[in-house]
């Protein structure tokens, strides 16, 4: 996956070489380049006074210059503009997985709001992704009647199989039933080494926090040894999720600067990351 350093980077790159013709210069692509505030407010102004019709033709060329260069999520910005909805709507699926596995989850959120429920339910990875961003809210019980078919699906990849019952599953834990979070992930278990790093890792995050409800916060530990540590493929998110259990099994055994040195890590990368997509808005 793409840093957000990796994408800011390119996103300079882009806007530098984005085309010579003046009348691209005006639409909100070339803008994204443009650092002073002033002068984006003054070519705005500009761009709302154009005819409708060339207003939607530089959206949609913008729109095209974006997605080049894989910024879907402003790429879709710029179609939905345009009224191309259906290509809008596929870059957000290929994009907002991306943002809730880094832990964006209001971003998630706010695409979740402006998406039609049929393109949601008609489109697998959306449904996940929405399914992912409903299980960690008060809303959990909305995330399991999404995703929950999902499992059963013969048509669906094994990855979305595992990762609609990891869904369900944490919903269980926003619903206090740790329990029957610990029926849904343990049917998986063995198969989860054959999963990406993510599902992979979601699924130890369950188990060991079912451990450590049990009152086994050594063994919760435990359960991280067949996994890479480092492997950041996993996403800040569920690493995040890793070094709270892994803290707070600390704390459980009285070991609190032990705890406080695993949070502090975790808190290290959500800043990191908090950073990051604060200068890629």
């Amino acid at each position: 996956m793409q840093s957000h350093d990796q994408a800011e980077q390119q996103h300079r790159q882009a806007a530098s070489s984005a085309p010579a013709d003046p009348r691209f210069h005006r639409s909100r692509a070339y803008l994204l380049a443009t650092d002073s505030s002033l002068a984006r407010e003054f070519l705005q102004e500009r761009f709302a006074k154009l005819p409708r019709v060339e207003q939607l033709e530089y959206h949609t060329r913008a729109g095209d210059w974006l997605a080049e260069h894989q910024l879907f999520e402003e790429a879709a910005r710029h179609l939905l503009e345009a009224g191309l909805e259906d290509r809008a709507y596929g870059l957000i699926e290929r994009s907002l997985h991306e943002l809730m596995v880094k832990g964006q989850v209001s971003r998630v959120a706010d695409w979740a709001e402006r998406l039609p429920s049929s393109e949601i339910e008609r489109r697998t990875s959306l449904r996940l992704t929405v399914g992912w961003m409903l299980a960690q809210s008060e809303r959990h019980t909305e995330a399991a009647k999404l995703v929950a078919s999902i499992i059963d699906d013969a048509s669906a990849s094994a990855g979305e199989r595992c990762e609609s019952a990891e869904i369900c599953a944490t919903a269980a834990v926003f619903a206090d039933d740790i329990d029957h979070m610990g029926q849904i992930v343990a049917s998986w278990y063995e198969a989860l080494p054959t999963h990406s790093p993510l599902l992979h890792l979601v699924g130890i995050n369950q188990l060991a926090l079912l451990t450590l409800y049990r009152g086994s916060p050594e063994q919760a530990r435990y359960g991280y040894a067949q996994i890479d540590s480092g492997d950041e493929q996993a996403g800040g998110y569920a690493l995040g999720w890793r070094d709270w259990i892994v803290g707070i099994s600390y704390i459980w055994e009285g070991h609190v600067e032990l705890a406080a040195q695993k949070l502090r890590v975790g808190l290290g990368r959500a800043e990191v990351q908090s950073d990051g997509a604060a200068r890629l808005r």
